[in-house]
């Protein structure tokens, strides 16, 4: 199927429903993520692959990050002012200080639950894993949200973060599965 008539779709769903729209192509494109991990870094054959594991990043992807974005966005566009090379600066200020900490956190914590883990697991994946995700994140989405801040219309920028994001969930779900 030709790209424009996709490209034309997408956008009718984001204006009729942005926040179902960006839960959807967050979860779609967390999952992939999650299939690249496994087929690509892994190495898994297809009856070692772990469809449960894939599962888990297409529901947190649909309930946690994609509506988180939307509405972490959402209020940044809102609530930041200033001039145009301010705000840029000042929202991704704001993402990286304080919603990546929280959602890395929410997200290791939501995925060792999900693998029913126990609860004292979660303290221990959190000491292990959100430092060296955190330092990881910060090589490289300052830089990727200076980009979408400054260049990306408001209702664009999580499927920017989500297509960048590809490559870092196909990472963050090596990590987190470890």
């Amino acid at each position: 199927m030709p790209v424009r008539p996709l490209w034309k779709r997408y956008v009718h769903l984001l204006e009729r429903y942005p926040a179902r729209t960006h839960a959807a192509n967050t979860c779609v494109l967390m999952g992939g993520g999650d299939v690249i991990a496994q087929l690509g870094f892994e190495k898994r054959s297809s009856d070692r692959y772990d469809f449960y594991r894939t599962a888990r990043f297409l529901g947190v992807g649909f309930v946690l990050a994609g509506p988180g974005m939307h509405l972490w966005y959402s209020c940044l566009d809102r609530f930041i002012k200033g001039t145009r090379n301010a705000k840029v600066l000042k929202k991704t200020l704001a993402d990286q200080i304080l919603f990546l900490p929280f959602y890395l956190g929410s997200f290791i914590s939501v995925m060792t639950l999900l693998r029913r883990e126990p609860l004292s697991h979660v303290g221990d994946k959190l000491q292990r894993d959100f430092k060296p995700m955190l330092f990881a994140s910060y090589e490289l989405w300052p830089a990727v949200q200076l980009v979408n801040f400054y260049l990306v219309p408001l209702r664009h920028q999580v499927l920017v973060m989500n297509v960048v994001g590809l490559a870092w969930n196909s990472y963050v779900s090596w990590k987190a599965e470890k």
